[in-house]
């Protein structure tokens, strides 16, 4: 699950940490001294992520251990552009669903949310958990990118793939592309709803250092923070036979103090995911407002 959380203090760095829970959404930090590792030219904001595998190779080392039930972690100071906090950050692992941030982000920058797009079987024959599209229908694409966000759904996330890169694999070209120019460097996404995948170039995954770049990047999007801060949404396809209500999985939007945004994840190689984000955060650039549609 991603979180993020906005602090509304003068002078305190936006914060985002990524971390991989194997079984457990339990996460216990207790940060003493942080270990400081300069990563150079990425923008002043900050970025607090998690992401998560079966899978550790122990690369990371603080001189202080925080209590943190992860596999992988990964603290970012954008203030400083600089990695805080790193435990196994730069090992490859399955990401599951946070694969639709980037999903959702190349779908807002290619192609208008009063598209239509058009259901596949292939969409409709993408595993649960999916909305139950049909093959035939139409949607508008800003109208799928909610459910691609607040539930989850995986089958909206191949019609939204198809409509915009042609093909499932042209989509993926087009994740990968993206995530090279945001600077991730071990990030592989051969599907656009992350669910688990192979071929000859290798398995769907990514890092957590690579996440937090690309969260880092999402949050800059106001119609990416207006879609995933949403509470619950209600659409129709195109000729309004058929009408749905999704509901934002992620339950701390309510819970705590500040939380911005969320995303839930889970594949058999993933596990639970969680990611987070804090600091500072002014009130003009990340409040929600109504009525927003895609440019």
């Amino acid at each position: 699950m991603i979180i993020f959380l906005k602090k509304y203090k003068s002078k305190i760095a936006l914060m985002v940490f990524i971390c991989a829970l194997v079984c457990t959404v339990s996460c216990l930090l207790d940060f003493k001294t942080l270990e400081k590792q300069k990563m150079p030219g990425l923008e002043k904001k900050s970025v607090f992520m998690a992401a998560e595998n079966t899978v550790a190779k122990n690369t990371d080392k603080a001189v202080n251990e925080p209590r943190l039930h992860a596999v992988s972690a990964a603290l970012y100071d954008a203030d400083d552009e600089t990695f805080i906090y790193g435990k196994n950050m730069r090992d490859s692992m399955a990401n599951a669903s946070t694969t639709k941030v980037l999903t959702c982000i190349v779908a807002l920058e290619s192609a208008p949310g009063d598209d239509y797009v058009q259901v596949s079987q292939n969409a409709v024959s993408q595993s649960e958990v999916k909305l139950g599209l049909q093959k035939g229908e139409q949607y508008y694409l800003e109208d799928l990118l909610y459910s691609l966000m607040l539930k989850s759904h995986n089958d909206t996330a191949v019609a939204i793939a198809e409509h915009c890169g042609g093909t499932v694999e042209g989509f993926a070209r087009m994740l990968n592309r993206k995530a090279k120019q945001i600077g991730c460097e071990d990030t592989y996404f051969i599907t656009p709803n992350g669910l688990d995948a192979e071929d000859e170039n290798g398995k769907h995954h990514t890092t957590a250092k690579d996440l937090a770049l690309i969260m880092r990047y999402a949050i800059r999007n106001r119609t990416f923070l207006h879609i995933a801060q949403t509470r619950d949404y209600t659409f129709s396809e195109i000729t309004g036979k058929r009408t749905f209500s999704v509901h934002n999985t992620n339950a701390l939007l309510d819970r705590m103090e500040g939380v911005l945004a969320g995303k839930t994840g889970y594949t058999s190689q993933a596990a639970i995911l969680l990611c987070m984000c804090l600091g500072k955060g002014r009130q003009d650039i990340y409040r929600q407002s109504s009525g927003v549609r895609m440019a």
